[in-house]
């Protein structure tokens, strides 16, 4: 006698029964999607919460290289308080071609003999009124204190603008209320500008949003003077992109803040 073996089939599944699978199938994917963007959004925050302080000290990090490479290239002495100081935080001082009028040199680049002061009204004064830079040249010069300090004060305003202007045509300067919102909502800065004049609610405005995400805040100049470096008449806050801009400058503004500025009814030329 031969078995016959009985072949088992697999029962029907209805069309209902898959759209009912499906549509399980198809939930329990969404929640895993869910969570995973959850998870990433998390991920996100928290990377965004480690890169604010890290992108300020970047930064402050290559203002720092930068005025290291600076005082690499040695001391000089004050010729008023005879205290030797790094070259870049003094004031270089030439004669006119007249051989007895000193000018302020800001960025050490004329040519001739230089004698170096510190940036201080007190120093100039013993330079001038002393005989510190009648030694230094030996030579009668004939020169006033508060001549050298307006020199300075201004050929500090105009290397800021300089530099402002640089970097508005390498397109790394974002002006105006408008492009500043935008720059700051895409997290494109690392150094904001406040004109010293702009309004007080938009000065608390971008400088309370500015320090959330972590990018230094200085306030320099007016916004007749910011606004040309930029294409505009008039500018009240500016956002740079570029940290090596960002390093030149903070350099020039923590500089100009060694100068004993003239007090006018603008007030002083630069504040932090």
């Amino acid at each position: 006698m031969v078995a016959v073996s009985e072949t088992k089939t697999a029962p029907e599944v209805s069309a209902e029964d898959q759209e009912r699978s499906g549509a399980k199938q198809g939930a329990r994917s969404a929640k895993q999607a869910e969570r995973s963007e959850s998870a990433n959004a998390a991920q996100e925050v928290r990377t965004e919460a480690q890169a604010q302080p890290e992108r300020k000290q970047k930064v402050e990090a290559d203002a720092a290289t930068t005025s290291a490479s600076s005082k690499e290239a040695g001391l000089r002495t004050c010729v008023g308080c005879r205290k030797k100081q790094p070259q870049e935080g003094l004031l270089r001082i030439v004669l006119d071609p007249d051989g007895v009028t000193p000018r302020v040199d800001y960025l050490g680049r004329l040519p001739g003999r230089g004698a170096y002061s510190c940036p201080t009204m007190k120093c100039l004064e013993l330079s001038v009124q002393r005989g510190g830079l009648r030694k230094a040249f030996k030579a009668q010069v004939k020169g006033s204190a508060d001549v050298l300090m307006q020199e300075a004060w201004s050929a500090s305003r105009r290397q800021l603008r300089s530099l402002l202007s640089l970097a508005n045509r390498a397109s790394k300067a974002l002006p105006g209320h408008t492009r500043v919102e935008w720059g700051l909502r895409n997290e494109e800065g690392v150094l904001l500008l406040l004109a010293q004049d702009a309004s007080p609610s938009l000065q608390r405005k971008f400088r309370r949003w500015a320090t959330e995400l972590g990018i230094p805040v200085y306030e320099a100049l007016s916004k007749e003077e910011i606004g040309p470096t930029m294409g505009a008449s008039e500018t009240a806050v500016t956002l740079i992109s570029d940290t090596g801009f960002a390093a030149k400058i903070i350099q020039e503004l923590e500089r100009s803040k060694n100068l004993l500025l003239i007090q006018d009814e603008e007030g002083p030329a630069f504040v932090k």
